[in-house]
């Protein structure tokens, strides 16, 4: 069909160090560019702590769009790496992208 997906930025995204039980909300943007509409089947995360929004309207050649991807860290301590998958309808039709980090203790 011609649709192409391309990352505009980072295909990973560190978000530094956070205290155990923030949220962080971060944004990859991905563009179309290719010839034919691009869709966006489904986007998964590799843990429930990991919330995900994406377009489920088709895409234009050549327009943009974001991921919105929101990690909660209420149950997660450590060194965190989450993969998120997007299924499309581009070649190859699975892409993925990563968010990094470190959660601290609460000082509780």
């Amino acid at each position: 069909n011609g649709a192409e997906i391309t990352i505009i930025g980072d295909e990973s995204i560190n978000f530094g160090e956070i205290i155990k039980g923030k949220k962080v909300n971060l944004e990859f943007k991905i563009k179309n560019t290719g010839t034919g509409y691009l869709k966006i089947y489904d986007a998964t995360a590799g843990c429930g702590c990991t919330q995900l929004e994406y377009p489920e309207e088709l895409i234009k050649p050549g327009n943009e769009e974001s991921i919105n991807v929101t990690f909660d860290s209420t149950k997660k301590q450590g060194k965190q790496k989450k993969n998120i998958i997007l299924i499309t309808n581009a070649t190859p039709s699975i892409k993925t992208l990563t968010i990094e980090g470190m959660v601290l203790p609460s000082e509780k």
